[in-house]
């Protein structure tokens, strides 16, 4: 869940309104293809690519301040580095469920900045 003080005072700290709608339309740009690239990952047990792909979502999820899916996608980023498949499937169903959440908010989000516009 985002925690909506941090995600508001960032965007007012580097920005304003447009900045809010660009990092979210930059996320949202990425997601699909991002979270595809994950899933063929943890399927082929391509560990190298994982880590690769866990970090760049969790780079890109630090702008919402949501820690459930900061927090799944580190755990997929440290299991891949350590090339450790148990509880990678798992890990991976967590994460998806979380950034799936976090996708919902940001479309909220959105249409909440947009209204206002």
């Amino acid at each position: 869940m985002i925690d909506r003080i941090k995600f508001d005072d960032y965007v007012s700290q580097y920005g304003n309104q447009f900045f809010a709608e660009e990092i979210i339309d930059t996320f949202f740009s990425i997601f699909d293809e991002r979270v595809e690239i994950i899933k063929k990952h943890v399927a082929d047990r391509n560990f190298i690519g994982l880590e690769k792909a866990a970090h760049s979502i969790r780079s890109a999820t630090c702008s919402f301040w949501d820690p459930v899916s900061l927090h799944d996608s580190a755990i997929l980023e440290q299991k891949a580095r350590n090339c450790e498949e148990a509880g990678l499937d798992e890990a991976f169903q967590m994460f998806e469920v979380s950034i799936k959440l976090l996708l919902s908010e940001l479309k909220e989000i959105r249409k909440e900045i947009t209204s206002e516009a």
